[in-house]
């Protein structure tokens, strides 16, 4: 059956996703102005063995894709991605690839606590 859309219904999805490994509960936050854009990149770089985060391709490498689920958490205005993605990797209760791995930004936690900070994000390898 064909479905005849509106080109209108077809914009970016602005905001923050959550890939999560079913296997540990490990999870990898982002943000992105074009979420499935953005997630169909992870894909491809995972399949080609590119990603840049070394421990979700190792996981990626042991169980492949079928083990990771997507999930929308919230879309949002382009001026609260940061933020928005701030909260969730601060909230998270369980573990995080981008905690404890490569693709954390050293300024996140400073923030959060409300700590000084001279405005520069520096990722941490």
């Amino acid at each position: 059956m064909d479905k005849i859309m509106q080109l209108a219904d077809f914009r970016p999805t602005i905001g923050i996703y959550k890939i999560t490994n079913t296997t540990n509960d490990q999870a990898y936050f982002g943000q992105s102005r074009h979420i499935m854009s953005r997630i169909a990149n992870h894909t491809d770089q995972l399949t080609k063995g590119t990603h840049q985060n070394r421990k979700l391709m190792r996981d990626f490498r042991l169980h492949g894709l079928s083990i990771f689920t997507v999930e929308i958490l919230e879309e949002c205005e382009v001026e609260s991605l940061l933020d928005r993605e701030l909260y969730y990797l601060c909230h998270h209760d369980g573990k995080s690839y981008n905690h404890k791995y490569p693709r954390y930004y050293a300024g996140l936690r400073r923030i959060a606590k409300g700590e000084d900070f001279d405005g520069k994000l520096e990722v941490r390898e």
